[in-house]
């Protein structure tokens, strides 16, 4: 196998639990690799502002936030690319017409088309997340992301405003019916490819581990992607291995795949 320098790690399903923890095992795998000398990346559709307790939990310093539309290594920032001003305007004014929402992401926000919902508190709640606001068409500018919010799959459709787009299922318990809004210029794999450039780094020494569709052209792009056992069943066809899931602290099966941390001892 050849040896891997860099990996790609998905947040929720991968490295979260779905109860918002992260098993023991996963943050001994992630600290046995950095002691190993691995560059670490977190690769997540979650905004950038929103992580900075997660990183200093895990003392990881670079980063890939919004599907892919943005990558920082530690507080220099590689690439970047925000959504289309009329595409944002087309969804906020869609929602309004359906029994929909939708958040925003900038570079400091949350924004919300309303606050009224329950499933939009449930949806603030469960994945913890504190900088919200109301949106206001100010921000239209420097959206890097969306998550439709309450929608089911008979409804993507109002959605397709051109081929450009794909929705990408929120892989978590009870989050199944809301959908991120990918471009497909946007995705973790054009990151990916923009940070091995800038780092003078071949594909092959890269790995990527993720759960759910939007990390399906991370998994492409780099030597090795591995799917965790609780991924969307679509994502396996993408895979070079399917490792344990992310309750049974999958990760560090994962990277003793990869041979950058030893094998987990039987009893564990």
């Amino acid at each position: 196998m050849t040896e891997i320098t860099h990996v790609f790690i998905d947040v929720d399903g991968t490295i979260v639990q779905h109860d918002q923890s992260i098993h023991p095992k996963t943050k001994e795998a992630i600290s046995l690799a950095q002691e190993a000398g691995i560059n670490i990346w977190l690769a997540t559709g979650r905004p950038v502002h929103e992580l900075d307790p997660l990183l200093q939990t895990l003392n990881i310093h670079h980063v890939i936030g919004y599907n892919g539309a943005y990558a920082r290594k530690n507080h220099t920032v590689i690439y970047e690319k925000h959504m289309d001003e009329d595409l944002v305007d087309y969804f906020v004014d869609t929602v309004k017409k359906n029994e929909q929402e939708l958040v925003l992401y900038s570079d400091t926000h949350n924004l919300f088309s309303s606050f009224k919902p329950s499933y939009v508190q449930k949806f603030i709640d469960h994945f913890g997340i504190t900088l919200n606001e109301r949106y206001t068409t100010e921000a239209r500018a420097r959206i890097y992301g969306m998550t439709l919010l309450n929608c089911k799959d008979e409804d993507l459709a109002r959605y397709q405003k051109d081929v450009s787009l794909y929705f990408s299922q929120v892989n978590v318990t009870g989050m199944t019916d809301h959908y991120d809004v990918i471009q497909q210029d946007v995705n973790k794999g054009k990151a990916i490819d923009a940070v091995l450039k800038a780092e003078h780094i071949p594909h092959a020494h890269a790995a990527a581990i993720g759960d759910g569709m939007n990390d399906k052209d991370m998994l492409e792009t780099v030597g090795i992607g591995i799917a965790m056992g609780n991924a969307h069943p679509d994502l396996l066809a993408y895979a070079d291995y399917t490792t344990k899931t992310v309750d049974e602290g999958g990760l560090y099966d994962a990277f003793s795949y990869l041979g950058i941390i030893p094998h987990a001892k039987t009893n564990d």
